[in-house]
């Protein structure tokens, strides 16, 4: 049998670790996308107005997402429902 070489190990690690970045940066930039809208969805049914964004990060069964940007409003009333406060690790795919 032949055995594999630490190069072909190398480049398969390499190969995996960039695909998981790659979905993790694309994790982060729909999740931001579809709490930007849902906040935009709310101040049309409420009196409120749009304070930027406050940042956390979200562990998924990938790893962590860095920097994940939460949309807030003045009040402070509006909480996306599609970040999950509450989810263990890895939960937010399967609900």
């Amino acid at each position: 049998m032949k055995q594999p070489n630490k190069f072909n190990s190398q480049l398969q690690q390499e190969i995996l670790d960039s695909f998981q970045q790659l979905v993790k940066t694309l994790i982060k930039t729909l999740l931001e996308a579809l709490m930007l809208e849902e906040r935009e969805i709310y101040l049309e049914e409420t009196e409120d107005y749009a304070n930027g964004f406050y940042s956390r990060d979200l562990l998924t069964v990938l790893g962590e997402v860095k920097g994940l940007r939460v949309p807030r409003v003045r009040k402070g009333s509006f909480r996306p429902v599609i970040r999950n406060y509450h989810a263990l690790p890895g939960e937010f795919f399967t609900q």
